[in-house]
């Protein structure tokens, strides 16, 4: 867990429940004990109001006196339930999609981390080198002039993927909706097509994030493989992974399945 000090942020995980609290709940922590080991986290609710403080020793057996949860009240404090906390990122228990998107908006990471949540963990990604950020900003072009009005292009945006995955494609191509995705993150039926860049991230993309998008029904899924030059496609999902795939390269050019008369030559894609 790290060392926990006075003024971290930590969100309640969903082990346990409590009257007022929910899972991705965000305090901060108040007090520290002695021994670094039991500290105490103050809940306020958005209207400036104390919610709880709850008493928290990392590991401790959820029935013991230093885990145990104390809700204050109206009525004064009163004793309900243990409850569990986590600290902000980086953590290794299973994170829920709502829990992971409420710590965004809590503001628990720093503005300027990379992250995402794949399958319950919040994992870093990995800096954006500058042929990275080149490739992205030609598909942008691309796919904005071919596809009009008939997809949306998002950048680098969260795509909620079940209940324990919000990963953040390179692009995405995204079916129109009047309020462009500005009350919900789109979620896979939303999706046409999902493009990750791959420098250096290319094993946990193909094994990883591909499979996934698989499982909850993205419907196509491209790879941009900056080291070989070349576009690794997946199409039609199962749970068991995409039924079909093929690697474009060379002079080779990519159609979206969805979207036929929008086509990425691979020499457009990678200038020499």
């Amino acid at each position: 867990m790290g060392t926990i000090k006075e003024h971290d942020r930590v969100v309640l995980t969903a082990d346990f429940a409590a009257e007022k609290l929910a899972a991705g709940d965000v305090g901060t922590v108040v007090h520290v004990y002695p021994d670094s080991r039991a500290f105490e986290v103050e809940f306020v609710s958005l209207g400036g109001d104390m919610v709880a403080v709850i008493t928290v020793e990392p590991g401790a057996d959820p029935g013991g006196r230093a885990a145990r949860n104390h809700a204050r009240a109206a009525g004064g404090l009163t004793e309900t339930n243990p409850m569990s906390a986590v600290p902000q990122y980086p953590q290794r228990d299973a994170v829920s999609a709502q829990e992971y998107l409420r710590m965004w908006e809590a503001g628990v990471f720093a503005p300027e981390v990379r992250l995402e949540l794949i399958e319950g963990e919040i994992v870093e990604r990995a800096p954006i080198g500058s042929r990275h950020a080149g490739a992205v900003k030609i598909l942008n072009r691309i796919f904005g002039r071919l596809a009009g009005d008939r997809a949306i292009v998002s950048v680098q945006d969260p795509l909620v993927v079940g209940e324990r995955s919000v990963p953040q494609p390179d692009l995405a191509l995204l079916r129109p909706r009047a309020d462009t995705y500005a009350d919900a993150h789109p979620v896979p039926a939303d999706v046409l097509l999902v493009v990750e860049v791959a420098d250096t991230t290319l094993a946990f993309d193909i094994g990883t994030k591909v499979p996934t998008y698989a499982r909850f029904g993205v419907p196509e899924v491209w790879v941009v493989d900056l080291q070989e030059r070349s576009v690794r496609v997946f199409r039609d999902p199962s749970a068991s992974g995409y039924r079909t795939s093929f690697t474009a390269v060379g002079e080779e050019s990519v159609a979206v399945a969805a979207l036929p008369d929008v086509v990425i030559a691979l020499p457009a894609l990678f200038p020499k």
